[in-house]
């Protein structure tokens, strides 16, 4: 997932969805959407330079509870403080 472009934190899981080609869907929020398509898909997920949107981990976080196989390779000069994380 491209960060660059985005804003800020409320950005990325659209940014998720639109990079996963899902269509918006004015029914679901784009954590749902994404949250549905990686429910049960084996997947990494990366997102670089994470340091910029560090507001939006609780969002990662979630979205870590509600897959089955999602893991998330972020980049960041800051930790995000979250239970399932590991510093590298």
């Amino acid at each position: 997932v491209d960060l660059a472009v985005l804003s800020g934190a409320a950005d990325l899981l659209p940014a998720i969805a639109r990079t996963c080609g899902l269509k918006e869907d004015p029914a679901k929020t784009p954590a749902a959407q994404v949250a549905e398509h990686f429910r049960t898909a084996k997947a990494l997920l990366v997102l670089d330079n994470f340091e910029r949107y560090s507001d939006a981990a609780d969002d990662i976080a979630a979205l870590l509870r509600t897959t089955e196989r999602l893991q998330v390779l972020v980049t960041s000069r800051e930790l995000l403080y979250l239970s399932m994380e590991h510093e590298y």
